[in-house]
C-alpha cells in the first residue's frame, strides 16, 4: 500500500481521510486537514484543527496557523479568526514568517468586512432570488453563500426554494444541505424526482463523510490503482452519483458491486469494452441512468 504522502500526491484525499479516522500521528493529521482542504470541505478542515490543535501546533505550528486563517477568512468567520489570533498571540515566538502573518490579519478582516458589507444582499434580496430567479448564476452565488448568513434570516425562503420544480435539481440538493448542516430539526419538504419527500434534516447524515461513502473510495482505489486516469473518473461519477440521489444513502452491503460499476462506467467513459456479468451491467446500466438523467448546470 502506497504510503499517505504519496497517496496525497496522487491526489486520494477521501481514502486519506478514510485511512486517518482514528489516528493521531502528528504527520497524519495534517494530511488529513490537507485533505479536507483540498476537497473543499472547510468545516471539517475546521473541525480538525480544532480537535488536534496540540499536536498541529507542536509539529507544524507555521503551516497550522497560515492554513486556519486562511479557512477563517475565505469563510468569513471573522468573529473566530479574531479569537484565534489571540490564541495564536499567546504561543511562544515560532517565526518572524508567523508574525508578519499575525500582524497583518486585522488588517485582512477589516478589508475583508468592508469589501462584504460594500456587496452583501439583504434577507430581501435574498428572499428574492430564491423564490423567484431563475438566472443559475445569481441562485449559484447566493446558495454558495448563504452559509456566511444567520440560517432565520432565509429559513421559510430556503424551505420554499428546495420544493422549486423550476431550479436545477443539484441546487435544490445544496438547498437541502444547508438545513443539513444546520441541524434543522422540524420535518419539511423536498422536492425530488417530481415529488415532494417530507423528511427531517437533523436525521440525515451528510453526504461524503459516511462510513460507505469511505468504503467505497477505498475499494474504487484499490481496483484502479494502475490507472490514475481510470480513477479519478470512477470517483468523480460517484460523487455526482451521491448529489444526484441525495438524500438517499449507499448500502453498505454493496459497496463491492457498487466500486465495480463505477470502474466499469469509468471503463466505458474511456471507450474500455470490459465483459460484465448481468447483475454487475444492471448496476452500472443503472447508475448512468441516473448521473445522465440530471441536466447539465450551465452558468
Amino acid at each position: 500500500m502506497d504510503n499517505l504522502k504519496s497517496l496525497f500526491e496522487k491526489g486520494q484525499y477521501e481514502l486519506i481521510i478514510k485511512l486517518t479516522e482514528n489516528s493521531k500521528q502528528p504527520i497524519d493529521v495534517l494530511l488529513r486537514l490537507l485533505s479536507f482542504v483540498s476537497l473543499g470541505n472547510d468545516n471539517n478542515a475546521l473541525q480538525t484543527i480544532e480537535n488536534n490543535r496540540e499536536v498541529l501546533e507542536k509539529n507544524y505550528p507555521e503551516k497550522v496557523i497560515k492554513i486556519h486563517f486562511e479557512l477563517l477568512l475565505k469563510n468569513r468567520y471573522f468573529d473566530e479568526a479574531k479569537i484565534a489570533l489571540k490564541h495564536y498571540e499567546n504561543l511562544p515566538y515560532i517565526s518572524q514568517t508567523v508574525e508578519e502573518i499575525l500582524r497583518k490579519i486585522p488588517d485582512d478582516i477589516e478589508e475583508l468586512k468592508s469589501f462584504e458589507n460594500s456587496k452583501v444582499n439583504s434577507p430581501d434580496d435574498i428572499e428574492t432570488i430564491l423564490l423567484n430567479s431563475s438566472d443559475n448564476n445569481e441562485i449559484g452565488e447566493v446558495i454558495f453563500s448563504l452559509k456566511n448568513y444567520n440560517l432565520n434570516l432565509y429559513k421559510d425562503a430556503l424551505k420554499d426554494f428546495i420544493k422549486r420544480s423550476d431550479v436545477h435539481p443539484n441546487f435544490r440538493t445544496y438547498g437541502l444541505l444547508i438545513f443539513v448542516e444546520n441541524n434543522l430539526d422540524e420535518n419539511i419538504g423536498f422536492l425530488k424526482d417530481g415529488k415532494i419527500m417530507i423528511i427531517n434534516p437533523k436525521k440525515l447524515p451528510k453526504p461524503f463523510v459516511d462510513k460507505a461513502y469511505g468504503m467505497l473510495c477505498e475499494k474504487i482505489y484499490y481496483k484502479t490503482v494502475k490507472n490514475i486516469s481510470l480513477q479519478e473518473t470512477a470517483l468523480h461519477l460517484l460523487n455526482c452519483y451521491i448529489i444526484d440521489t441525495y438524500p438517499k444513502q449507499l448500502d453498505e452491503n454493496s459497496i463491492e458491486l457498487f466500486a465495480d460499476a463505477f470502474v466499469a462506467l469509468s471503463n466505458e467513459y474511456f471507450g474500455n469494452q470490459i465483459l460484465l456479468n448481468d447483475n454487475l451491467k444492471n448496476t452500472k446500466d443503472r447508475i448512468k441512468r441516473v448521473i445522465e438523467s440530471t441536466p447539465e448546470l450551465r452558468f
